[in-house]
């Protein structure tokens, strides 16, 4: 890792904290108010925050966005879909565009939403409210702004991977109302991969799923929310936003925080398991049923 940190210019932590590489290589965190030089590997392991955008070194300056966990950079995968798709029959690229479509949304409003983060605590860090308290409120509009629109691409993305599973395991007729539907109807599509999509609705699409229809149908989230910025180690600033433990609620007078949910983690957590359900989905229904042209 240490190897790759030298090709990057601009590195993005989790709570809006950002690293900047100066002329002389030493990186300096734009998010503190006094001098701070430390390495993001050093700042991650003493801080337990993990970097989601870094922006390479040259002319270029092309951002990659880190995945949640192990594994390859999410914008890198959705390219590689991207081109996987391209080299098959023009029916399946039909099937697959919307998906694709609404991947590239998601990590658009993944990179927006760590911009907002970076943008608003840079701004408090110049204008710092006249206190000694280490921490302050803001208004978050913006960041709810984004943080809908990529749940709603998330659930509008599974929502349409189900043709893509039924066309290549499902049996005559249509298409079930939704993806668990369709994954339980297919007999056919492997048990792991059944088991890999009932393990991630568990953990985290159920939750996403509540909120996009409560945003939708009952009570805009964000109307009622806030951003902390908090000073830590009265060294730099950083920023949460919460969102409700129970969407299912469907009115703020009955949302609970106690899971201590944080807007960009969570938004991030999910585009990485959107991207990890399409590319499982993608590779396994082109391994089962090769469409390549002659």
């Amino acid at each position: 890792m240490e190897c790759f940190w030298e090709t990057v210019d601009y590195v993005v932590f989790e709570r809006g904290v950002a690293f900047r590489r100066a002329d002389n290589s030493e990186w300096l965190c734009e998010s503190s108010t006094k001098y701070l030089s430390v390495s993001p590997a050093d700042f991650r392991m003493q801080y337990g925050l993990r970097p989601i955008i870094a922006k390479m070194r040259g002319a270029s300056g092309f951002s990659l966005v880190f995945p949640a966990c192990t594994g390859r950079f999410l914008n890198v995968q959705v390219s590689e879909l991207h081109q996987l798709i391209a080299k098959n029959a023009a029916n399946y690229f039909q099937i697959t565009r919307s998906l694709m479509f609404l991947l590239d949304a998601v990590i658009y409003h993944t990179e927006r939403l760590a911009a907002h983060y970076v943008d608003t605590v840079a701004a408090h860090r110049q204008s710092p409210p006249h206190t000694d308290w280490d921490w302050a409120m803001a208004t978050s509009n913006e960041a709810f702004f984004e943080i809908d629109a990529l749940v709603t691409a998330v659930i509008r993305a599974l929502d349409s991977t189900r043709n893509l599973v039924w066309r290549a395991y499902g049996q005559n007729g249509s298409v079930p109302s939704s993806l668990r539907r369709t994954v339980n109807c297919c007999e056919r599509l492997p048990n792991s991969v059944k088991e890999r999509v009932e393990n991630v609705w568990d953990n985290r699409l159920t939750h996403a799923k509540e909120y996009r229809d409560c945003i939708q149908h009952y009570v805009a989230v964000g109307a009622g929310s806030w951003a902390k910025l908090t000073y830590i180690d009265d060294l730099f600033w950083t920023m949460s936003v919460r969102i409700p433990d129970n969407p299912e609620a469907k009115a703020a007078t009955k949302f609970t925080y106690d899971r201590d949910l944080e807007a960009m983690t969570y938004a991030w957590e999910l585009t990485t398991d959107l991207i990890g359900i399409a590319v499982l989905f993608i590779e396994t229904t082109l391994l089962d049923n090769p469409q390549r042209e002659e």
